[in-house]
């Protein structure tokens, strides 16, 4: 029996793809790489590299190289939000790298403030250029979309000259063929973000990575009933970051083999 072509594209086009996720920076101290208060994950999927945010400083960059994870390669950069933590090493980047394309909502370079300190993207930073500003979800391609136009305001969060409760507009998650959530710090709340995926694709993801901003003492008293949230959508979770480890502690054992930290040098296959 003669097989056709449309035969093996379908086969093909269920199988599933090979994703690579590393972290390169986390709170976390590590014995062989460099860390601080920061984020930024390399991510290889479909044959391109991808990387999300930068961290606080210019240490990712020390720590890719150690791994092997070729920086001036990098065809797309996804910045979270325009947090220091997730945007301080995004100067070092633009001079490795020439060619990738830069998303960022574009209220990521207002001021943001934790209280009165200054928190946000160096303010003598050029990225006029470079970045492709948003004000809503994008679909980048086939297999990579950008969601946002969530809002959850909150306590001590500032934005603007004037001040303003910071209603984290400028947050945004990366999503991968539908399957893989990937967030910075979830100051909209990791469970909006996951009910925000459902609403548009009509499912949960399989796979969920990033820090869901679980410090305070408030934090910590919902964190279990967060835990019991997450656990229904059946997803396997990969936090680190501003997941304290109070809160992971407590979110452990309620959803066991469902939960689990990154760490820096360490990779998600998936």
């Amino acid at each position: 029996m003669k097989l056709s072509y449309h035969f093996f594209h379908d086969i093909l086009s269920k199988r599933s793809f090979f994703m690579k996720i590393t972290t390169l920076m986390d709170d976390q101290p590590s014995s062989s790489f460099k860390n601080e208060h920061g984020l930024s994950f390399y991510i290889q999927a479909h044959n391109t590299n991808i990387l999300f945010d930068t961290g606080a400083s210019f240490l990712y960059l020390e720590n890719a190289r150690k791994l092997s994870l070729p920086i001036e390669e990098v065809d797309t950069l996804i910045i979270s939000h325009g947090h220091y933590d997730h945007t301080g090493g995004l100067s070092d980047f633009l001079k490795i790298n020439k060619n990738a394309k830069i998303y960022m909502q574009k209220d990521a370079l207002l001021p943001h403030y934790h209280d009165k300190k200054y928190i946000g993207i160096d303010p003598t930073l050029d990225l006029s250029s470079r970045v492709t500003f948003l004000s809503s979800s994008k679909k980048i391609n086939d297999h990579l979309y950008l969601l946002s136009e969530l809002s959850y305001p909150q306590d001590g969060m500032y934005e603007g000259e004037d001040h303003h409760l910071d209603p984290f507009l400028h947050e945004q998650s990366l999503i991968i063929d539908e399957e893989i959530l990937i967030a910075g710090c979830a100051h909209n709340g990791i469970m909006h973000i996951i009910n925000a995926f459902h609403d548009h694709f009509h499912h949960y993801p399989r796979l969920v990575i990033g820090g869901f901003h679980l410090r305070s003492k408030k934090d910590l008293e919902g964190c279990e009933e967060l835990a019991y949230a997450l656990k229904k959508t059946k997803a396997t979770f990969y936090t680190g970051h501003c997941t304290s480890d109070e809160a992971y502690k407590k979110m452990k054992p309620i959803m066991n083999d469902q939960l689990h930290r990154f760490h820096i040098g360490e990779s998600i296959n998936h």
